[in-house]
């Protein structure tokens, strides 16, 4: 999910006075703000270094998390053009393509 679709919710039901609900919301916006802030992070280090192997798999393990299955495997399969026995994008990739 989005995040400002989380923090659309993560609102509502603080306007509601839910507090399990808004402390549950309140964790899942604040995960979600994480992996969109790494995912771009990793893309400023793969412009400024289109063979930082470790940037490709970090982005793509958070696009996995924001459920950005075609940007991972893209990641993937770029770590596997860098290193072909890449055991870490062998595996992910097969499970993201099961996703």
């Amino acid at each position: 999910m989005a995040p400002y679709k989380l923090s659309y919710y993560y609102y509502y039901y603080l306007l509601l006075d839910h507090p399990v609900c808004s402390v549950l919301l309140h964790t899942i916006c604040d995960l979600c703000i994480r992996y969109a802030s790494s995912e771009m992070d990793c893309t400023e280090a793969v412009s400024r270094d289109p063979a930082y192997v470790k940037a490709f798999c970090r982005r793509a393990s958070a696009r996995v998390a924001l459920r950005n299955y075609d940007g991972a495997c893209s990641d993937y399969r770029r770590v596997l053009e860098l290193e072909p026995y890449n055991r870490l994008a062998l595996t992910e990739l097969k499970a993201v393509q099961q996703a």
